[in-house]
């Protein structure tokens, strides 16, 4: 009897860190999401687009595929952060309001 109580113990324990740890992540997601929408968010996302495109620039003096590569990354993040839209939004599958 006292084993079938401590593994019903212990799948509780477990039951309950796994919820924890799904809540932690859901938390984690939305703040980061709040904080992407936000201006500050926005401007942290224009800053690394731009830095990006130097990058880029920089790195066509080695390769010109990679350059292209970073550099149109980087002015999509900028057009996005412009435009006041973030992709991550619907990645996370985190609604903002």
């Amino acid at each position: 009897m006292s084993i079938l109580l401590k593994a019903f113990v212990m799948e509780q324990i477990s039951a309950l860190l796994c919820y924890t740890k799904c809540e932690v992540v859901r938390r984690f997601k939305m703040k980061l999401v709040k904080f992407l929408n936000s201006n500050a968010g926005k401007n942290t996302r224009l800053a690394a687009g731009l830095i990006l495109i130097v990058i880029g620039i920089l790195l066509g003096m080695v390769t010109i595929a990679g350059a292209i590569i970073i550099s149109a990354i980087g002015l999509i993040v900028s057009v996005l952060a412009l435009s006041n839209v973030c992709l991550l939004s619907p990645l996370l599958k985190v609604h903002s309001h």
